[in-house]
């Protein structure tokens, strides 16, 4: 949405924002600096109930004179949330055209903005990518998306060279990279925090996506979802996306531990890919046993212990943003990346929120990248 809507309250989520008489101060509150996360406002919405609703990122880009007109504007009409919706279609007629010239100011400013470019840019690559698989089973431009850090940022890790210590995935390799079989196992976060910004409907997607990849055999490879929170439980069915849903804390060396003990098991020596997706640190204090640990801890050593063939991928969503605050996203680098640092081969991606969506397609680069490592070893 690019403007001014009328919408149901359940259909206001994500980065929509309501336009009523209580959120007049916050649109103020926000030439002094103050961020708010707009899910916070979308709790006390009716379902049935319609409300007028701006993207918040339209009102952030706003000048202090564009955003005095829209409070001028609010307070002249009092939005209180229980106007008829014959009232809010008079309303919404008459203000959208007075509205519409700033609003298209300000869509023209954000489309030509660097972050708006960088999304028509993933979105082109992501139809590349798909029409490459789809022919070869394995993607040139798959390996150049990983590797360009367009949808990730690839930090280096301690103990080997990472994703860049090998070739570029040379033409004549695609077909047989293709041809190659290894095990793919996803771990999802779903703890509470991924209801932030909707993330957890990235997880939605890649699920679905990996679901149909292996409906259709255009992925052959043996997949695995685990899905953790508080506790930990594989999802037979990933493609049915509702059992992906936030919830609870975090309990990321419970899940490297089901994972790595099952690895050992089924795959003693064939190489195998585990993607490990998170939005946070790991929180949850109790072991397998149920015994108290130390959460960062516990995680970091359940890596260690993951077995030599692994290659282990984590994608981890910032939530800081390193242009803003360079010094706090370092010292979440340094943290968020122990876990994989501590694992034989690991190797993290910091996605920033415009790369989010692009998660299906990072999991997949991970899971090629281990297919060219195989090829290349002979194994």
């Amino acid at each position: 949405m690019d403007e001014l809507e009328l919408l149901f309250g359940l259909q206001i989520k994500g980065d929509l924002f309501p336009l009523l008489d209580y959120t007049i101060d916050i649109i103020e509150t926000l030439d002094t600096g103050v961020d708010i996360d707009p899910d916070m406002l979308h709790e006390g919405l009716e379902p049935g109930q319609k409300y007028l609703a701006l993207p918040y990122s339209i009102i952030k880009e706003m000048s202090p004179h564009e955003r005095k007109d829209l409070v001028d504007w609010l307070r002249k009409i009092n939005p209180i949330g229980e106007e008829s919706t014959e009232k809010l279609e008079a309303i919404y007629e008459e203000s959208n055209s007075s509205l519409a010239n700033i609003v298209q100011k300000i869509i023209t400013r954000t489309q030509s903005s660097p972050t708006a470019i960088q999304l028509r840019e993933l979105a082109q690559m992501h139809e590349n990518i798909d029409d490459e698989l789809k022919s070869r089973g394995a993607s040139a431009s798959l390996d150049e998306f990983l590797r360009g850090q367009q949808a990730g940022m690839i930090v280096k890790p301690k103990n080997h060279g990472g994703i860049n210590s090998i070739d570029k995935l040379a033409p004549e390799q695609v077909a047989l990279v293709g041809k190659q079989v290894v095990p793919l196992y996803v771990l999802c976060d779903t703890s509470k925090s991924t209801e932030k910004m909707d993330r957890y409907t990235h997880l939605q997607s890649l699920c679905l996506r990996l679901y149909e990849n292996r409906r259709t055999q255009q992925l052959n490879d043996s997949v695995s979802v685990f899905r953790y929170s508080h506790d930990v439980e594989r999802l037979t069915n990933f493609g049915n996306v509702e059992l992906i849903f936030p919830e609870g804390d975090t309990a990321t060396g419970n899940v490297l531990y089901e994972v790595g003990e099952e690895i050992k098991i089924r795959y003693p020596k064939d190489p195998v890919c585990v993607s490990l997706i998170t939005d946070g640190y790991p929180t949850w204090k109790q072991d397998t046993n149920g015994n108290e640990v130390d959460a960062q801890e516990y995680a970091e050593q359940m890596a260690a212990s993951l077995p030599k063939n692994v290659r282990l991928f984590q994608f981890a969503f910032s939530y800081i943003n390193p242009e803003d605050h360079p010094q706090e996203f370092e010292a979440y680098l340094d943290k968020v990346c122990r876990v994989s640092d501590a694992a034989p081969h690991g190797q993290t991606i910091v996605l920033v929120p415009y790369q989010e969506a692009s998660l299906p397609y990072l999991v997949e680069s991970g899971h090629q990248h281990t297919k060219q490592l195989k090829l290349i070893d002979g194994s």
